[in-house]
């Protein structure tokens, strides 16, 4: 009896998933963000940055990245960038060495590294993007 009704469980479930998969994943579904009339593809973010790229974060509506890179489409961008749906931007003076990670804390930017000046400030290995006022 037990074995009857663990096959008619199996089966349901087996029907319910190939529904699922049949009906959830149409494109023609609107909760699909394709949709019908496109589909998701890669392109670049402008021309990127010159060599790897280790973290990323929103912040402020931008992308920031970190990394161990110079340049952000022949922009100077020493390790950390900023892009806003358009161009590639440095974060002021930028950070000497490789960002590793980056968060937001208390809502300002915090990047983790092997770095140890920041802003052309001292900074070992951890430093907060913020606003400074006139």
């Amino acid at each position: 009896m037990c074995s009857n009704l663990n096959f008619g469980f199996k089966t349901v479930l087996l029907s319910l998933l190939t529904i699922l998969i049949i009906f959830g994943c149409s494109k023609d579904d609107p909760s699909n963000p394709a949709g019908p009339a496109g589909e998701w593809v890669w392109s670049p973010l402008g021309e990127g940055v010159d060599d790897r790229i280790f973290a990323f974060r929103e912040f402020n509506g931008n992308l920031i990245v970190g990394g161990n890179f110079t340049t952000a489409c022949g922009i100077s961008a020493n390790n950390i960038a900023s892009w806003n749906d358009v161009a590639w931007t440095a974060l002021g003076t930028s950070i000497n060495a490789e960002v590793a990670a980056l968060t937001v804390y208390d809502s300002k930017l915090i990047a983790g590294g092997r770095f140890t000046t920041a802003g052309g400030d001292s900074a070992t290995n951890i430093a907060v993007w913020r606003f400074v006022p006139d």
